[in-house]
Parts: C-alpha cells; structure tokens; sequence
C-alpha cells in the first residue's frame, strides 16, 4: 500500500481508507463506498496506476489490486453498477493478451452472477483456468486464487458443495503459499460459511478459530473468536446479536456502550438468488402486483428451503389478498425456520383470528399499515381507539395507542393502555413488547420485574435483547 506520504490529494486518502477496509472486511468499507460513490467513479481509472512503489512488492502489489477488484464488486453486486469492473478489464489493446482475456473472462463472470446464470459463469472461468495452467508470473499469482475462489462462491450457490469446498481450498492453499493475508481471510470466511450452511458445525468452528487467529485485534477477531464456541456447541436457528460501532457481539459479551442496534442472526447464510427474488418480490409488493410478488417468493423459497424471508414477504402478500389461512401457514413455517424472525408469530396469530372471521379487515389494514410508524396524528389515535372498542383481543392495538399517547406526552394514558393489553394478550410477541414498553416508562422495582419478565418470554426476539441490555444496568448498580 503507498505511504501516508503519497498520500496528496483528498481522493488519494479516500483510496487508502477504502483499501484498508477492505483488507481489514471493517464495516466502514460500504459506508466509505456510498458516500463517496461519485468521486469513486470519478477517479477510479486514476486508482488503476499502480503507484510504482508498489511495483516490486508482490504482497503490496496484490493487496492494490485487492483493494481496485473489491470496490468494482461492491458496486456491481450489491447496486447492479458494472462500470468499474468494466473500467478494470480495459487498457490492453492486444486481445492475445492471456491476462487481459482472464480479467474479461472474470468481468463476463461477475455479470453472469448477476443474471444467475452460475453454471455458465462456472464454465467460463473453468475454460480460463485450463488455457492458463502454463502461465507463470505475478499476474497469474494473482488471478488463478481469485478465480478459484469465484468459483468456490460459483458452486456454492448453484449447490455444489463438494466442488465449493474443493476449489475455495484450492484458493487458500495458493494464499498461503503467497503470504497473501487478505486472501487468506477472505477464503476462511467463505468456507466458514459454507460449512454453516451445511450444518457442520464442528468444521465451521474451526475455520472460525482460524479467522480469528488471522485477525488482527478488534471487534470482527473477538466475533469469530466467539463464534468458534457458538457454532461448535450448534447455533440456534436464529437468535439476536448485536451490532455496535460496525461490529457484532453476542448479547451476553455486549457492554450496551457506543452506538448499537439489534440484528438477527441465522444459523445458515443466505443465498444470492434467494435474495435476488426476495428483493423482485418485493418491488412487486410496493407496485401492488401481489400475485406477481407471490410467484417470487415462491421462487426464493424454492431456490433455498432454509431461509425464512420468502415466506415472511409471502405472509404479507396473502394478508392482502385475504388467503388468510395460507398467510398464516406461511407465517408459521417463517417461525419454524428462524423462530422469532421479525414479527412472524404476531402476524401469525393476525392471521388466524382473520381467518375464523373474528377480526374485521379494516383493523387489520390499521395495524399493518400504522403498527411501526405511530405518527402524532390525532385522528390515527381515534381509529385505534375505536378499534379497541371494536376489537379488545388485540393486544397490538393497545401498544399502537400507549404509543400514540406517548407521542402527545400524555404517559399515565400510555401506562394505564399497557396494562390493559396485557390483560389480553393471548401470544408472546405483542407480550413482549407490552412489557418493555410499559417497563420504559415504569419507576422502580416495577421497572426492573417488567423487564425481567419480557427478557425470558420467548416472543419477540428484538424486544427480549433491549429488556435484556437493559437490564445490564440493574446489574451493575
């Protein structure tokens, strides 16, 4: 990597921080590459110099390049943007040029991923590696454990895991040979989450013990230090961690200190064409094409029976089609694959009371629509009164209205509201988060019995990790 001294333009120092992100995986790397995705396509044919300082150090060498291929990746996998992948396999006028075929060969691949077309992706790079295999030279070092390790992902997701396993092997075996650090991490971590996947959870802990004696001190080597006893013991389908200053903990090894959210965490990665038709899915749903998104889930669902996000979307789309039954049996097959995911046993329950025809449509949509954006609106706060009124069962109608008085600070109507669901609700979702509502706005000891309370329902999940890290504080007093 060049020298802070080279460093003499703000672009130049963008450049650093971005390749020191993504040599180190640190979270920064994507924040970096949002805010500053125009001066990164502005520049980046600039970037494709490299400094001639590095020119006779193979590992600097590789880790440059590292950094280049990593940014046009981003961009091309996560935002569906190809110009710069496009920009690296340009410059070479001669097409005899082998290595400039292979970076054609790896840019066609990437486009390939993209339209899911992973068997012809794997075909041509399988060509490349073959009509290369007598080629020497740094360009070669660099490419071959690159293209294996394409591969590996490649296989992956068409579902072949043995030849996955073989070829990402094969490209952490040349990393090592190499002294290639980020290469070696990056191969790691994608058997570790092959592995996963597989549910081998003993291989998986040992490629985890191993990524964290390759990390360098810090948040992401304290995680997979972590996850080696995690995932040896056997995950839990899905449980909470949490995410602080760009890194996750498990909740029992979080201080609550810095900024912090909640996130789930599966046992098994998800797949990319999964996720592509989950995400079609969706745009479906917001364009109210709801049979059309519902084809899409099913899609996804069918491309990876482990993930539960197709058939959570899937619940919606049939609410709104009023198939209240499948909604529901969609729901529940959510929380058998990642109990707790989101709000899948509440809607659940929605679902069933919708289909015995004990809950009007019009309740339903209020709750859908207004559930998790309860705007100070006075007339919002009359409809879920009214609803109540309507509907007293509903235990979620009562945390929306505790919510509603919040917001005009009215809080003894939003404690008295609270206790009145809780005297009505019938799952633990809702439950849950009547209990840590009315324990934020409680005095002690109430406060900390409430939160206790809502720490061990095992309902909603999100709900239980804040009652938990709340009560952090008790313990510490």
């Amino acid at each position: 990597m060049a020298s802070d001294e080279s460093l003499d333009s703000p672009e130049d120092e963008l450049r650093a921080r971005l390749f020191a992100a993504a040599v180190e995986q640190d979270s920064t790397f994507e924040e970096l590459a949002i805010e500053h995705e125009e001066t990164i396509f502005r520049v980046f044919h600039e970037w494709q110099v490299i400094p001639e300082e590095l020119r006779d150090d193979g590992p600097l060498t590789r880790a440059y390049v590292h950094g280049l291929i990593s940014i046009a990746t981003y961009f091309a996998e996560e935002h569906q943007k190809t110009g710069l992948i496009e920009l690296l396999t340009e410059g070479s006028e001669d097409e005899n040029n082998p290595l400039q075929s292979w970076k054609d060969a790896l840019n066609q691949a990437h486009q390939l991923k993209l339209e899911l077309s992973f068997n012809e992706a794997i075909q041509l790079l399988n060509d490349h590696l073959i009509d290369s295999r007598h080629l020497k030279g740094s360009g070669v070092e660099f490419y071959r454990p690159v293209t294996l390790g394409f591969l590996g992902d490649l296989y992956f997701q068409e579902g072949k895991a043995d030849q996955a396993l073989a070829t990402t092997k094969s490209a952490l075996s040349i990393c090592r040979e190499n002294d290639d650090e980020e290469g070696i991490r990056t191969y790691l971590t994608n058997l570790y989450e092959m592995e996963r996947y597989r549910g081998n959870h003993l291989e998986a802990a040992q490629y985890a013990q191993e990524l964290a004696d390759a990390l360098v001190e810090g948040g992401e080597k304290n995680w997979f230090q972590s996850q080696a006893t995690v995932v040896g013991d056997g995950e839990p389908l899905n449980r909470v961690v949490v995410e602080n200053d760009g890194f996750n903990s498990e909740l029992k090894d979080n201080l609550a200190k810095g900024q912090l959210r909640f996130v789930f965490q599966r046992n098994r990665p998800s797949l990319f064409a999964c996720d592509y038709w989950t995400q079609v899915g969706a745009e479906f749903g917001r364009n109210s094409k709801l049979e059309e998104a519902l084809d899409a889930f099913d899609r996804a669902a069918s491309i990876d029976a482990f993930d539960p996000q197709p058939h959570y979307q899937a619940g919606f789309v049939l609410l709104y089609l009023e198939r209240y039954y499948e909604a529901a049996a969609r729901f529940e097959r959510c929380d058998e694959l990642a109990p707790g995911w989101f709000h899948c046993r509440a809607n659940s329950w929605l679902a069933t009371e919708m289909a015995r025809g004990k809950l009007p449509q019009h309740i339903l949509m209020l709750i859908l629509q207004h559930v998790d954006d309860i705007a100070d609106d006075e007339s919002l706060l009359k409809k879920i009164e009214d609803a109540i009124e309507e509907a007293p069962q509903v235990a979620l109608l009562y945390l929306m209205a505790a919510r509603a008085y919040t917001k005009k600070d009215e809080y003894s109507e939003a404690r008295s509201i609270l206790k009145k669901g809780l005297d009505f609700a019938q799952e633990d979702d809702a439950r849950t988060q009547l209990l840590l509502d009315l324990a934020i706005r409680s005095d002690e000891p109430e406060k900390q019995a409430l939160l206790l309370e809502a720490s061990n329902l095992n309902g909603n999940l999100i709900a239980a990790a804040t009652a938990t890290l709340l009560l952090q504080g008790f313990d510490e007093t």
